[in-house]
This record gives structure tokens, C-alpha cells and sequence, in this order.
């Protein structure tokens, strides 16, 4: 009888341990993929304002007022 309750007890301790080895592998899990999101989220901003910028150059150059500049960056990009 003493054998069977210590069986039960170590099975039971077991499945705490890998409950918690699951539960702290998805919390990791979880950080990584939202500090990925906002590093993703940061390079796209980036991108977009050299892409806008590009642009206003281009439209400058090519003899736009910066008024105009304005308003078709704005309808290219939809800012």
C-alpha cells in the first residue's frame, strides 16, 4: 500500500513539472512573438517613410510646390 501512494505522488509531481515546463515555454513563446510584432511593426514604419520621403524628392524635382507635393503624397501613400 505504502508503494502505491509514493507511485501516485511521483506521477503527480511529474505532470506538475511538465505543466510548468509547458506553461513557461508558451509565456517565452509568447515574448519572442510580441517582441518580434513590435520589431516588425518598427522596420515597416521605417520603410514607409524612406518610400514617402523618395517620393516627395521625386515630385519636388520634377517642379511640384510643396502643396502639391503634399496632397499627392498623400493620395499615393493614403496617409
Amino acid at each position: 500500500m505504502v508503494g502505491k501512494h509514493w507511485d501516485f505522488r511521483d506521477k503527480h509531481l511529474q505532470r506538475r513539472r511538465l505543466m510548468r515546463t509547458v506553461i513557461t515555454l508558451a509565456i517565452g513563446f509568447w515574448l519572442g512573438r510580441q517582441i518580434y510584432i513590435k520589431y516588425d511593426k518598427q522596420t515597416a514604419l521605417k520603410k514607409e517613410e524612406k518610400i514617402k520621403n523618395r517620393l516627395k524628392s521625386f515630385l519636388e524635382d520634377n517642379g511640384l510646390t510643396k502643396s502639391e507635393v503634399k496632397e499627392t503624397t498623400e493620395e499615393i501613400i493614403g496617409i
